[in-house]
């Protein structure tokens, strides 16, 4: 399905929750935005990617979650690597409000993101991979510092954390005590909690396809070397699992190999800021000797924060 703009569906156009789902994004929706904002301009247009593979158990969260944002101009697309589960029959049951979608063989995750990305269109864009999911409003943020910031290349929130075994959860709120880790180069961003401009997709040429583990720092590594104005905020914008079975918490070999591509074409290339990169333990002394670098790069970034006396958003330096 190819839309010129599609509006988020409302929960009751979409198919019933599974049995026994309460709560967002099962019976709870985003309440939908005006066709246009409040000055009378057109929303951002926000395109998300879904790669997937035999994810049959969170990938309908993840769907629900990007469809109940109640957006005026989304486009979706799900980019599944031949799934044998359950998830082809989940996505089907969603194809009317999906921007694009196919099933078969790829060369995995980071094949699939770019993959999904050269059918959509966005001003800004993010994957949410199909066991992560966005908050309630999370688009309405992202809009919104686009609003404050219109030459924004990097939005990022924060995002929760939930063992689906026990129940437990909790916000990480990474910028809030590693941002002064991005003035050096760190690229310590929660990736589906951080949305980027489509200008800056083009600059970093896209996702490196090198890499199945760590696609999000190479992307971040390299997004912070051209990235000119950088929104960190303290709302909640995604959900992340973790449990024993998740992709990044497996023991694999292409790791070690994937470590040494990111020390030898990424940090190394940033210069000798980048170099002390790959020497973790030397960081807490980088950022007392090097005050110079810190004020020069410190422009770059703002804070996004509600002020309550006008009832609206503001932006100030970090």
């Amino acid at each position: 399905m190819d839309l010129a703009r599609m509006r988020c569906p409302t929960l009751a156009e979409l198919p019933p929750p599974p049995s026994g789902e309460t709560g967002w994004p099962w019976t709870v929706e985003t309440p939908q935005l005006p066709p246009l904002r409040p000055d009378a301009s057109t929303w951002p247009r926000i395109s998300i990617v879904t790669p997937s593979f035999n994810q049959g158990d969170f990938v309908e969260e993840t769907i629900r979650s990007v469809l109940l944002q109640g957006y005026p101009d989304l486009e979706y697309a799900i980019i599944d690597g031949g799934s044998s589960d359950r998830t082809v029959d989940i996505i089907e049951r969603y194809e009317p409000w999906l921007t694009y979608w196919v099933s078969e063989p790829d060369s995995g995750q980071a094949h699939a993101i770019n993959k999904g990305f050269s059918r959509l269109s966005g001003d800004y864009l993010n994957w949410i991979n199909s066991d992560d999911s966005l908050f309630h409003g999370a688009l309405r943020i992202i809009a919104e510092a686009t609003a404050l910031a219109g030459d924004a290349d990097l939005i990022s929130g924060v995002r929760i954390v939930k063992d689906p075994a026990t129940g437990y959860q909790f916000a990480q709120n990474i910028w809030r005590t590693n941002w002064p880790y991005y003035l050096y180069g760190e690229p310590d961003f929660p990736q589906d909690a951080t949305f980027f401009s489509k200008h800056l997709l083009e600059k970093v040429n896209g996702v490196d396809e090198r890499f199945q583990y760590s696609m999000d720092v190479a992307f971040f590594y390299r997004s912070l070397s051209v990235a000119r104005k950088i929104i960190l905020c303290d709302s909640i914008i995604s959900k992340m699992h973790v449990y024993p079975s998740q992709k990044t918490r497996r023991a694999d070999e292409r790791k070690v190999v994937e470590n040494r591509i990111m020390a030898q074409d990424y940090a190394s290339k940033l210069g000798i800021m980048g170099r002390f990169r790959r020497m973790r333990f030397l960081h807490h002394a980088v950022i007392h000797i090097s005050p110079l670098i810190y004020r020069r790069q410190r422009h770059r970034f703002q804070k996004m924060e509600w002020d309550v006396s006008t009832a609206s958003w503001r932006l100030i330096t970090v």
